[in-house]
């Protein structure tokens, strides 16, 4: 075989590996992908088909307020008082999203996500009063998603998700001990609100 020939066979045939792989990385991508938002939230793409991704979430936020307080009744030494209220809120869930591409390096998606959330609360008085308090509740949500993602590069993408969301409240469950503050409750969403995310994802 002449040399000009095997020199142009060899390099049609790296042009089609080349070209091989690319599709092989391409077809990747659209299988799993790790993203977060900025509200703490970590989810878990899973690309069922090139339009339908299934999308397991978790969240995990938890506040602490520590307030100091005296009480001088004019008789005696003044009572300081300290109240510690911790918060935590777990959320669980999932999404069902179909997903297109409206234009160039820009995918769009919308569908239903659905969950449960756990909302924990802790307070504890000590000084002049000492006691804790505890409450517990689990709500369940239900919202109706729609986002945009831009990929500048195949297998980063960053975006925006618009919710409409409705929280049902589950019964909460206290628990006192000592001296503590009347009325301890486990924060909670409003029964129907709106949210904005902005998100990064990673494709694998």
């Amino acid at each position: 075989m002449p040399i000009i020939r095997r020199s142009a066979l060899v390099v049609t045939l790296l042009f089609v590996a080349a070209g091989a792989r690319h599709a092989v990385a391409q077809d990747t991508t659209r299988k799993w992908s790790i993203a977060v938002d900025n509200q703490s939230g970590v989810y878990i793409g899973i690309g069922v088909s090139s339009t339908f991704r299934f999308e397991p979430e978790i969240s995990l936020q938890r506040q602490r307020d520590k307030v100091s307080f005296t009480i001088d009744n004019g008789f005696g030494t003044p009572t300081v008082i300290n109240d510690e209220l911790t918060s935590a809120y777990y959320r669980l869930g999932a999404g069902f999203l179909w997903q297109w591409e409206g234009i160039p390096r820009v995918r769009l998606y919308t569908g239903p996500r659905a969950g449960v959330i756990f909302v924990r609360s802790k307070e504890r008085v000590s000084g002049g009063q000492s006691g804790t308090s505890s409450a517990n509740r689990s709500d369940w949500f239900l919202a109706g998603s729609l986002g945009a993602e831009y990929f500048p590069a195949d297998r980063f993408s960053a975006g925006a998700e618009a919710q409409l969301r409705g929280v049902a409240q589950g019964a909460s469950s206290q628990q006192s001990s000592g001296s503590s503050s009347n009325g301890l409750f486990a924060p909670s969403d409003p029964t129907l609100s709106t949210r904005g995310l902005l998100t990064v994802r990673f494709y694998f």
